[in-house]
C-alpha cells in the first residue's frame, strides 16, 4: 500500500514546475508589447538587452588571398604567313636609287579608286614609288589622290578614258581615248604622260601608230600575278616572290582589296631581299633604254 504523503508532496513539486513555462509565456508577451517599429525605417528594430550582447570579441575577418591572374590564352588564329620582316625605311625626300642594286617597277591599272590612297599609304611607309596607269574618266573624282601620288614621286600614266578595247576602235576613237586622258592627267599634275598601257594589254598597228602620233610609248609587263582573279592575297604574294627578277615590270590593279592586302606582304619582303622600287621611266633610264613613242616595252632588261 502506498503512503499518501509522498504522493501529495510530489504533486506540489510538479505544480510548481508546470507553472514556470506559463510565467515565461506571459513575460515574453509583455516584452513583445514594448517593441515599436522604427518610423524612419520600413523594417522593425529589435531592442536587445545589454545583458544579452555577447562579450566574446569576434575574430577579425581575414583578407582573402588574391587568386593569381591567369595567363592569356594563345590566339587560335595563326599568324599571317609570311610574317612581316623588320626593315628600316628612309623618308621619301631621302630616296636614292643605286644602279648596282636590283630594282623593279610596280604598276597599278584601272584606278584611281577608293583603294588607291591606301596603297599610297603602304608605298609611303616603305619609301616606295609606283606607276599608276589611270582611267581618264575616274580622275576628276579622285584628283586629290592622283596629285598625292605624283607629289610622292609616283608616275601617272595613260590607261585610256573609259577602259575601251583599243583594238576595236577606229584611229579617231583611239586618239580620243588617249588624248582626253592625257589632258586630264596634265590638268591635275601639270605634267603630260609619255607612255600608255592599252586595256588588257591588247595592241595592234593602229594602236601603235596613233600612240606614236601622240608621243606615247606602249608599256606592258614582265610579271603578272593575276590579281584580277578572285584569289587570295597570299597567292598574289607567292607568285611575285617566287618569280620576281631584277628590272621586272609588275602588273597589279589598285581597284581590288586583295591587291591592297597583298602589297602589305610584298613590299617588306622585297625590301628585305634588297629590291628598290622605281617608276617605269626611272627603270628604263637606269637600264639605258630610251622610251620611244609607238614602241612596246615589257621590262628593263
Amino acid at each position: 500500500m502506498f503512503h499518501s504523503k509522498p504522493i501529495k508532496y510530489i504533486m506540489k513539486r510538479y505544480r510548481a514546475l508546470l507553472a514556470l513555462p506559463i510565467s515565461l509565456v506571459i513575460l515574453s508577451a509583455t516584452a513583445c508589447q514594448m517593441i515599436e517599429p522604427d518610423s524612419a525605417d520600413t523594417e522593425s528594430s529589435i531592442v536587445v538587452s545589454q545583458s544579452f550582447i555577447p562579450t566574446t570579441t569576434p575574430k577579425p575577418m581575414q583578407t582573402p588571398t588574391p587568386m593569381p591572374t591567369p595567363e592569356p590564352a594563345p590566339d587560335p588564329t595563326p599568324d599571317i604567313i609570311p610574317a612581316t620582316p623588320q626593315v628600316t625605311i628612309l623618308p621619301l625626300e631621302q630616296r636614292t636609287i643605286d644602279p648596282s642594286l636590283p630594282m623593279i617597277a610596280l604598276t597599278f591599272d584601272d584606278g584611281p579608286s577608293k583603294n588607291t590612297s591606301l596603297i599610297l599609304d603602304v608605298l609611303e611607309e616603305y619609301d616606295a614609288v609606283a606607276t599608276f596607269y589611270v582611267v581618264g574618266n575616274l580622275i576628276k573624282d579622285h584628283s586629290d589622290t592622283v596629285l598625292r601620288a605624283y607629289e610622292m614621286g609616283c608616275e601617272i600614266a595613260n590607261h585610256t578614258w573609259t577602259h575601251r578595247r583599243l583594238t576595236s576602235e577606229s584611229s579617231d576613237g583611239i586618239r580620243s581615248q588617249l588624248n582626253d586622258t592625257s589632258d586630264a592627267i596634265e590638268k591635275v599634275t601639270g605634267v603630260r604622260p609619255t607612255h600608255m598601257r592599252p586595256p588588257w594589254g591588247e595592241s595592234n598597228s593602229n594602236v601603235l601608230n596613233v600612240s606614236r602620233e601622240l608621243g606615247l610609248s606602249v608599256v606592258l609587263w614582265s610579271l603578272d600575278p593575276s590579281d584580277y582573279l578572285p584569289i587570295s592575297p597570299e597567292s598574289i604574294y607567292n607568285k611575285i616572290i617566287k618569280e620576281v627578277q631584277d628590272k621586272d615590270i609588275i602588273l597589279l590593279h589598285d581597284i581590288h582589296e586583295r591587291t591592297l592586302a597583298a602589297i602589305k606582304l610584298i613590299l617588306p619582303s622585297l625590301v628585305e631581299k634588297g629590291y628598290q622600287f622605281v617608276t617605269v621611266s626611272e627603270l628604263m633610264e637606269f637600264s639605258d633604254i630610251e622610251l620611244e613613242p609607238g614602241k612596246t616595252y615589257k621590262q628593263g632588261r
